[in-house]
């Protein structure tokens, strides 16, 4: 009897234990169940946010399109509306600049210095003329000024601040210098012409009043405008000169005259 009962007893702990086990699966397997629930709902909310929060791209059905009905004026683009803006109602057209290099064609450039508005004035006031364009070189001792690359033109006043005069200002080969430029051969035949005697290589000064010494001694060896006056013959006036290039006269000390200038003529000074 007491064996049936152990047996018994046996079968019901084991039962118990076998039971006891399962519930131990089943619940793992829940809590199992419910982590991955957990994850796959935290997966499709932050799916579901980044599609919310990400800019949408157009995609090309969804772009705009430019289109132009032919048949309507108002939708075809005119020269109007792709040109610079125009101010319709006053006309007004938009003004053209010059470049640097037409600035620089229009311009009077002496000693390689464009003249600027105040010396402008200054030839108006002092000449009676409009500042020709081009590319000059001035001698502010004697007043005398010529085209760059060639010889002297003509005579105006000294002591104009017109830059510095360079030595190959007329690109002269003579060897002779004058105030530091050097003279073209042709300058030189015409010295030697009014003097009547040859050119000697040599630096030189000279001044407004026509005279003529060596660099680095104050004595004149003579005076060019009156040799120029005496060998210039007929209609010279108290103090004319002529030479091959150019002409005038003037008064005492310089202070007026007038030269003739190849291409314009004669322009007076100091009246």
């Amino acid at each position: 009897m007491l064996a049936t009962i152990a047996q018994f007893l046996s079968r019901v702990n084991h039962a118990t234990e076998l039971m006891y086990t399962r519930w131990n699966i089943i619940f793992s397997m829940k809590k199992a169940f419910i982590v991955i629930a957990a994850l796959l709902v935290l997966s499709i909310i932050f799916l579901l946010f980044r599609k919310v929060s990400a800019p949408s791209t157009p995609t090309e059905d969804e772009r705009p399109t430019l289109t132009t009905d032919e048949s309507d004026p108002s939708t075809v683009p005119t020269a109007a509306s792709v040109s610079p803006s125009v101010d319709q109602s006053s006309g007004a057209q938009p003004t053209e600049k010059n470049t640097p290099v037409q600035e620089r064609q229009n311009a009077t450039i002496i000693n390689g210095i464009p003249l600027n508005d105040t010396q402008k004035q200054l030839v108006r006031d002092t000449y009676g003329v409009e500042s020709v364009p081009g590319t000059f070189w001035y001698d502010s001792a004697t007043g005398a000024f010529g085209l760059i690359g060639e010889g002297i033109s003509g005579i105006m006043l000294p002591g104009h601040s017109f830059g510095t005069l360079r030595a190959d200002a007329s690109g002269g080969t003579s060897g002779v210098y004058i105030n530091g430029r050097q003279l073209t051969n042709q300058e030189v035949a015409a010295l030697s012409a009014i003097t009547g005697s040859p050119g000697i290589p040599g630096r030189y000064w000279m001044d407004a009043l026509g005279n003529v010494g060596i660099e680095g001694s104050g004595v004149p060896l003579l005076n060019l405008y009156a040799l120029a006056s005496a060998a210039g013959g007929s209609g010279g006036g108290d103090n004319f000169w002529s030479s091959s290039f150019s002409a005038g006269n003037y008064g005492p000390g310089n202070t007026y005259g007038y030269v003739s200038v190849p291409g314009v003529g004669p322009v007076d000074y100091g009246f």
